[in-house]
């Protein structure tokens, strides 16, 4: 990760859009995957050494990820394909999450704003840094009903940035599904007139 503040944004990673894709990208099992009809699935950083492992590797914060979901209220689950799990265990004081993949927009919104408060509460704590030098690394992608990959993105940076940016991103999420709900209760109400 680079050290420069500034630097911290968000990436679109790019992906044909596919399910297939984003799975062998991420030395995932695909069918695994297909199965997903709502929530939000903790999936390994298997290509985090860029090779592909024989095993599932979750980072250290996987497990407080999923509760913090679950607590939340959104259906989470780990990732399970068969493979053993193994922890990825890093000798940085960095933070580097689990992905997390999204099963529709509500979900998306609402997991955001849990993992910005995650980072800021409970990971951040732990560490033997000052939290203003910890540096967090995130990625996570999103699904819609068709098993179409619609977004896909990381980001890494200062953790009080990643928090805020994170926050930042739900907001504007809630902004695009009030938008689109209220186009849609406005065109609702058009019909109704004529």
């Amino acid at each position: 990760m680079s050290t420069a503040e500034s630097s911290t944004k968000w990436v679109d990673v790019q992906n044909d859009g596919s399910l297939d894709g984003f799975a062998r990208t991420n030395n995932l099992d695909p069918n695994s995957l297909r199965s997903l009809k709502e929530g939000v699935v903790i999936l390994p950083m298997n290509t985090f050494f860029e090779r592909e492992s024989s095993f599932n590797l979750f980072p250290k914060p996987s497990k407080d990820i999923l509760l913090s979901l679950r607590e939340k209220g959104l259906q989470t689950t780990l990732y399970e394909d068969g493979r053993e799990k193994r922890n990825l265990i890093l000798k940085s004081e960095d933070i580097v999450l689990p992905i997390l993949l999204f099963v529709g927009q509500a979900a998306l919104q609402l997991g955001l704003s849990i993992l910005a408060n995650l980072i800021s509460d409970r990971l951040l704590r732990r560490k033997e840094k000052p939290p203003a030098e910890s540096r967090v690394r995130v990625q996570y992608a999103q699904i819609d009903q068709k098993s179409t990959i619609v977004r896909w993105r990381r980001i890494d940076g200062p953790s009080k940035d990643v928090a805020r940016m994170l926050m930042e991103e739900a907001q504007v999420l809630a902004g695009q599904g009030l938008t689109k709900n209220a186009r849609t209760q406005s065109s609702r109400k058009q019909r109704k007139v004529r």
